[in-house]
């Protein structure tokens, strides 16, 4: 049960390798609506972020050089609500979507805080 929802469309918990995770699928608005994809460990940790699409109708933007996606999403895996800064969420010439992927992520460590109970 979840009492903070935010741009939060579901959560849930599974079991891999013998160890709890916690998922979180999020709707946030970039430049489109995004869907979000948080899995946060039983410490709290991101373990995985992914998006469906990161860059919407990327032709429009000249200046966008574009991106390495495994090297952003690896880039929130391991942070923690006490080491997160939203600096992670940045992608260059996409403010839309890099507040999009920030709100997502709050929204995520909000829920696994709500759902342990504010132990976390």
């Amino acid at each position: 049960e979840v009492s903070t929802f935010g741009t939060l469309v579901s959560a849930s918990t599974f079991k891999s390798s013998g160890a709890d995770y916690y998922a979180f699928y999020s709707r946030s608005m970039g430049f489109h609506q995004m869907d979000v994809y948080v899995i946060i460990d039983a410490n709290g940790a991101i373990a995985k972020v992914d998006a469906k699409q990161f860059i919407f109708d990327e032709e429009y933007f000249g200046n966008f050089g574009g991106m390495d996606v495994g090297s952003y999403k690896a880039g929130f895996e391991g942070l923690t609500p006490e080491t997160w800064t939203g600096d992670a969420a940045v992608i260059a010439t996409a403010t839309m979507t890099s507040n999009a992927m920030k709100q997502s992520t709050e929204d995520a460590f909000a829920a696994f805080n709500s759902i342990k109970g504010g132990a976390q």
